[in-house]
């Protein structure tokens, strides 16, 4: 599994699970992922409360390339490894997570959640799956070098 993170982990560093949450709520309705995390939580607690919340999980992606094509500029990509597998967990394409920008009605974007938490692949590229669960991850390794001298 992988990871993608700002922070600098070394090789048994843990990620909590939680962090996004806390990012989200940290900023509140100020932050740009707000109100889409609202809906999608929203939709877990009503139609599929055994997924685990986004805003208390741990993201890791199947393969490098998942977590590459995910990471946003600063960000590194790590090797992880779940610590607790019976950890309640989801895998879902995060592309939905973009393509609900596509829609432009209550019922469609709520319908998208509802693709996210069924666990559904959206046509096109199969590069996307993420895994939310309640683990800690284990850092293995950093993928991604840190660059040095300007190059």
């Amino acid at each position: 599994m992988f990871h993608c993170a700002s922070q600098l982990y070394r090789p048994g560093d843990r990620v909590v699970p939680g962090n996004w949450g806390r990012l989200i709520f940290g900023r509140g309705p100020d932050h740009p992922h707000f109100y889409r995390e609202y809906l999608f939580e929203r939709i877990r607690q009503a139609e599929f409360a055994d997924r685990p919340s986004r805003m208390q999980a741990a993201f890791a992606h199947r393969s490098v390339d998942d977590a590459t094509g995910y990471c946003q500029p600063g960000e590194y990509v790590y090797a992880v490894e779940v610590t607790t597998p019976e950890a309640p967990s989801h895998l879902a394409d995060m592309r939905w997570l973009t393509i609900i920008r596509g829609y432009r009605s209550f019922d469609g974007i709520e319908d998208v959640a509802r693709h996210y938490w069924s666990g559904d692949e959206p046509e096109g590229d199969p590069n996307g799956w993420e895994l939310v669960t309640y683990s800690e991850l284990v850092v293995l390794r950093r993928i991604t070098p840190i660059p040095e001298n300007g190059q």
